[in-house]
């Protein structure tokens, strides 16, 4: 049976990359595959035990990275694995951008061999389709938590403003002047944030909240010590 279709992520193409790589090497997001060994450098002998009719049983096969230009495109080619239900095929998948989104396109032929009647292709198509709905919508997902929790840096004439994630700090801007000028000079000849700009910042902005108090504590103290009229 032929199979194409395409998923949207609001993610670069690299991202969801690496996203899928790490959600077939890890077993998640995938329903029901059991086993994932590697075989070689691009390619993986698996297991998957689907629950969908009439694609329902347990399928064994490889998959092989037959080509692929990251972030752009790769192509797949599926060989059977067993006696009994078994699946092969082949397939491109391509990873286009647009603006700040990534639009995956997939298409290619899988044959499904179960050892029973023929199904009709219309049912198992249908199937098929829902399962990698499914594993690109883990992926989303995943993609989704990983942007809430990565700070964003945007450059202004007045300064940096960081962008934190909602379980940090509250978003602070850090404009120009003496004390956030002293402060980053501080922080950058005493190492603090390892020259992580974004851990930089963070320490710039405690500097700076430090000095702060420490400069109305001793306000205070200069007034408990000044004579009184």
């Amino acid at each position: 049976m032929d199979l194409e279709g395409t998923y949207t992520f609001q993610a670069s193409p690299t991202m969801v990359w690496h996203a899928l790589e790490e959600a077939l090497t890890s077993q998640r997001y995938l329903p029901g595959l059991e086993r994932l060994d590697k075989t070689h450098e691009n390619g993986y002998a698996f297991t998957l035990r689907l629950k969908h009719n009439p694609l329902q049983g347990v399928y064994t096969a490889q998959v092989n990275i037959i080509e692929q230009q990251f972030p752009s495109y790769c192509r797949l080619h599926i060989t059977q694995d067993g006696q009994n239900n078994t699946m092969s095929g082949e397939g491109i998948i391509h990873f286009n951008q647009s603006e700040t989104s990534t639009v995956v396109t997939y298409k290619g032929h899988l044959s499904l061999d179960t050892g029973d009647t023929q199904t009709p292709t219309t049912l198992t198509k249908g199937a098929a389709k829902l399962i990698i709905q499914q594993l690109f919508g883990g992926l989303a997902d995943q993609l989704r938590a990983q942007q809430r929790q990565e700070p964003a840096i945007i450059e202004q004439a007045g300064g940096k403003i960081i962008i934190l994630p909602a379980t940090q700090e509250q978003p602070v801007q850090l404009a120009s002047s003496p004390l956030t000028t002293l402060a980053r000079l501080l922080v950058e000849r005493s190492g603090l944030g390892a020259h992580d700009p974004v851990k930089q910042e963070r320490w710039v902005l405690r500097v700076r909240r430090l000095s702060i108090i420490s400069g109305l504590l001793l306000l205070v103290w200069l007034g408990t010590r000044l004579p009184r009229r």
